[in-house]
């Protein structure tokens, strides 16, 4: 059993078919909110860690950017948080955003290299004798179908440039807050870190619970987000509009703005 380690690499986890160089590595992309780093690097750290090229599986978990409702890239090729680092997975599991949300689906790609090595006569049992109760649900795959249809006709991919480009001008007023210490970004996925001391970068302690007293506000202000610990994230739906990601900007930061201070506020008294 392998430990849920985002954007690392684990060695030597067996041989695949005993084939020379093997499993070389399991790897999650992006997970910027949680501290991790995002796909930027993600190509040196693993030529660091390999001495061959990086055979891996690139797995998707709750954050990552491939079709997920809630996270979004720079192209269809980015979003698994392996394209902008210029790695290629030779698996890559998928889900969430196959169907909108709307439906459970998930899917294991391949390259056609691996596809052939389990294609064949039955008399030579090379297939993957692999199967789910519910693979293929006609329902789940029908909501794909329409999900995919959307990011095609739409031009969805190509629309949310101009948008990604704004929020990363607008994240730049809450770069200058006094207890908001790095931002992470890799498209609409965003990771905002909350720090009691900016110049020296020490965190709050987990007691005083900052995130989620943060989220708590955002929500009375009217946006619904979660923290990761000291960290918000902000992973906007794909169709969201400029001004509808600028107003929820803003309620981060008013949100960011009223717990901090009150945060300095209690500490003052108790001192």
């Amino acid at each position: 059993m392998v430990d849920h380690i985002p954007v690392r690499v684990c060695n030597n986890l067996g041989h695949f078919h005993g084939t020379e160089g093997g499993f070389d590595g399991v790897v999650e992309g992006g997970r910027g909110e949680r501290g991790d780093g995002v796909a930027d690097g993600l190509h040196a750290l693993l030529q660091q860690r390999l001495e061959i090229s990086p055979t891996f599986f690139a797995c998707e978990q709750e954050g990552d950017e491939l079709l997920n409702p809630s996270c979004c890239g720079r192209g269809a090729e980015e979003r698994s948080g392996v394209g902008p680092s210029g790695v290629w997975p030779d698996f890559l599991c998928l889900g969430k955003g196959i169907t909108g949300g709307y439906l459970p689906l998930a899917a294991t790609l391949t390259t056609e290299r691996v596809y052939e090595a389990f294609l064949g006569d039955y008399v030579e049992w090379k297939q993957f004798t692999h199967g789910h109760s519910y693979t293929g649900n006609p329902l789940a795959c029908a909501a794909a179908l329409a999900s995919l249809d959307i990011f095609q006709n739409d031009n969805v991919l190509a629309g949310l440039t101009s948008k990604i480009a704004m929020v990363q001008r607008r994240l730049q007023s809450l770069v200058a807050m006094d207890h908001v210490g790095a931002i992470r970004q890799c498209g609409l996925l965003v990771g905002i870190e909350l720090v009691k001391d900016k110049a020296s970068g020490t965190p709050y302690a987990f007691e005083e619970t900052i995130g989620l007293r943060v989220c708590r506000r955002a929500r009375e202000l009217g946006l619904i987000t979660r923290p990761l610990g000291n960290v918000i994230t902000f992973v906007p739906p794909l169709c969201s509009t400029e001004p509808e990601l600028t107003e929820m900007l803003e309620i981060i930061e008013r949100a960011i703005d009223i717990e901090t201070t009150q945060s300095n506020h209690a500490e003052q008294i108790r001192s």
